[in-house]
């Protein structure tokens, strides 16, 4: 995190009403009592339904209608209490009255008829190559004449529909193609890509005419695998940070069926990812107070302080969003209490980075350029992450960039889940890594693609995971078994596993099996076949390093059963590829580990959030307090150690060492806390 904790309050206003009659003490008031430092204001017609509709509540000549200067009244008052401003600016939704006034605007399909906005329901889609890109400029200009501190941008998008209009055809300089078949397809892609930098680049200048000081950030990337959906065309965010002063998404949103779609993870997620990718640059999650897509209905107070407890922990800034209505129910009321704790701790949060040493690599070439069946979506990803957080294993997020530049050779342990699409240049970076000393952990056809998605006759790593490939799957049934037979394992509750279910065919090339594959069973109720001379885990030492590579889809069986014996083996990995390293025991399983520091004063930050709580059922209504166990090997020195929580500042921890352990007893530990160790 950077050093300056940032508790922002973003509250749709519930009718037009309501921004014209803008009360700025009120205002005031109410982000005090709520504990926030800081408020993004939507001084526009964009959050009531509409879109934007060229009516302002700042001055500016590109708008239609200026009903009341708001921000200047407020940005005077807000500075007086030591609150700063971000201000709200739409650049992707129209209003139907801005897309009827200005068609030329708008996004076209490839039949030339007006994109709509799918879930808004009405209006269109902005093109960033329009002359909207001049009017947007223009209103940024005027934003940053006001004592603000950034203007947040929602958007740019393309549409996965478009854009064909005349001003796309006129700056692609061809014929636009219409299909992934079509040669120029991914110089499209890119086009889109480089469209959307070129409108954000084209808006900071404008931005910057009038202040050198008012920052600039949009709408990124916040989860840790994405889909081709409508907003697959939001900027990467690496190419991004050279755009923007901050980054951030809109990663505390959680949605819909909160297990089914795992969003419960992603608040850390989020936040890991944006760390790693923000160049040192600040970072926000984008925390939606609702249960989306119930836009009016909040979640339960336990539930919004584990989304921002993730948050933080990771090193984002929180951003809460809930229609101003709402502000007294009890979700908005547990956030003013997290938030006063926050207030009166930042400085535990200040210039803290991760101290994790294993580091998994989501993959986006993986997920653009790869064609598997559909179960390979994200389920190898969400095993991985849970497998890990229940292990209690602290881990950073990488992408694809962290790679090529070697970014990741500062991690013990590099997880690769399936990470089927790298480069030559990143292949020969993980081979150096390992051959320094580097550990590997990779699943199923990691490495068997280049970069966009053409299949190599053998995988690309399988010197380094000992094996080669025999381009064929080596399907077992959901009766079949494995035996893990590496005397490492031998503390396993079982040691007769259940079998991973899609699987590629391999052979030895120097890797030692470390558990193999029965033969297939007749039936539920056969004898047991004997052991195949199929490995489903091999061991290979590499230079310095070494390598564990899984054939079958390891994390995607264990999201899918949950068998613990499978999380065990991943733990033991990373236990055995770094024994020196810091380990964290007697936790319950719903509790995870974030580890953090601040190098100056030598401080380390353990923070314990009840992430997985609830199991099955979320979201989370409550959690009540219970006495926990913390035990740390490898710790180091320490002077001292105490306990922050909600009404509970430095608690002295007793601690108690036994056979290279340290222990302390937490007693009543609710959602979230930081045990602080001074050095």
């Amino acid at each position: 995190m950077t050093n300056e904790l940032l508790l922002v309050s973003k509250l749709f206003p519930t009718s037009l009403e309501e921004t014209e009659n803008f009360d700025v003490q009120k205002r005031i008031e109410l982000l005090k009592k709520y504990h926030f430092n800081a408020d993004q204001v939507d001084l526009t017609q964009t959050n009531i339904g509409k879109g934007d509709t060229g009516v302002y509540y700042f001055k500016t000549s590109a708008a239609r209608a200026v009903p009341r200067d708001v921000l200047a009244e407020y940005s005077v008052a807000a500075a007086k209490e030591g609150i700063k401003l971000l201000t709200y600016f739409n650049v992707h939704w129209a209003a139907e009255f801005m897309a009827k006034a200005h068609p030329d605007w708008i996004q076209y399909d490839k039949n030339k008829a007006p994109i709509g906005t799918g879930s808004y329901n009405e209006g269109a889609f902005f093109c960033v190559n329009s002359p909207w890109r001049d009017y947007a400029a223009q209103i940024a200009e005027d934003m940053a004449r006001y004592d603000i501190l950034g203007i947040f941008l929602d958007g740019p998008i393309f549409s996965g529909a478009g854009c064909y209009c005349e001003h796309c055809e006129k700056k692609f300089g061809s014929r636009l193609p219409q299909s992934a078949e079509e040669a120029d397809w991914k110089k499209f892609q890119d086009f889109r890509s480089r469209s959307i930098f070129d409108f954000i680049g084209h808006l900071k200048n404008g931005l910057k005419k009038s202040s050198q000081k008012v920052m600039l950030f949009s709408n990124a990337q916040g989860g840790f695998y994405h889909t081709l959906d409508f907003r697959r065309n939001v900027p990467a965010n690496r190419e991004l940070t050279k755009y923007v002063d901050m980054l951030g998404a809109e990663g505390g949103c959680l949605r819909m069926n909160l297990v089914a779609t795992y969003s419960y993870l992603l608040p850390g997620l989020s936040a890991k990812r944006l760390e790693s990718q923000a160049g040192g640059k600040a970072t926000f999650n984008f925390i939606s107070g609702r249960h989306l897509n119930w836009s009016r209905y909040l979640l339960p107070p336990a539930e919004m302080k584990l989304v921002y407890a993730q948050t933080v922990a990771n090193g984002a800034n929180p951003e809460y969003m809930i229609f101003s209505g709402d502000i007294g129910k009890p979700g908005a009321l547990a956030v003013g209490e997290i938030n006063k704790f926050l207030q009166e701790n930042a400085k535990l949060f200040e210039g803290a980075e991760s101290m994790a040493e294993v580091a998994m690599l989501v993959s986006d070439q993986t997920a653009n350029c790869y064609t598997s069946p559909e179960d390979l979506g994200d389920t190898e990803y969400k095993g991985m992450v849970m497998a890990l957080m229940q292990s209690h294993i602290p881990f950073d997020l990488i992408d694809d960039h962290s790679l090529a530049d070697k970014e990741f050779f500062k991690y013990k342990t590099l997880i690769l889940p399936n990470c089927a699409c790298l480069s030559a240049h990143q292949i020969e970076n993980i081979k150096d890594y390992v051959r320094g000393g580097g550990t590997i952990i990779a699943t199923y056809e990691t490495s068997h693609y280049d970069e966009i998605g053409r299949r190599a006759s053998d995988l690309q790593l399988g010197d380094l995971f000992g094996v080669t490939s025999l381009n064929k799957p080596n399907e077992m049934g959901a009766i079949d078994n494995i035996s893990v037979t590496d005397p490492a394992f031998r503390d396993l509750s079982q040691t007769l596993i259940p079998a991973t279910m899609r699987n590629l065919a391999i052979q030895s090339r120097g890797g030692e099996g470390a558990a193999y594959f029965h033969e297939k069973m007749k039936s539920p109720y056969s004898e047991l076949p004997p052991v195949s001379s199929s490995p489903a885990l091999v061991l290979n030492s590499y230079g310095k390093g070494k390598a564990a590579y899984f054939p079958g889809t390891f994390g995607g069986f264990y999201w899918k059963f949950r068998f613990p014996e499978y999380m065990a083996i991943l733990a033991g990995l990373i236990a055995r590829f770094n024994p020196a390293g810091i380990c964290f025991k007697g936790l319950p399983q719903s509790v995870e580990v974030v580890t953090r520091r601040q190098e100056k004063s030598g401080r380390r930050l353990i923070h314990l959030i009840s992430t997985l709580e609830g199991g099955a059922s979320r979201p989370v209504e409550y959690i009540l307090p219970r006495d926990i166990e913390l035990r740390i090997g490898n710790l180091g020195d320490m002077k001292a150690a105490a306990f922050f929580a909600e009404q509970r500042q430095g608690e002295a921890l007793e601690n108690k060492a036994s056979g290279g352990e340290v222990s302390f007893v937490i007693k009543g530990f609710k959602e979230y806390g930081i045990v602080v160790i001074d050095r």
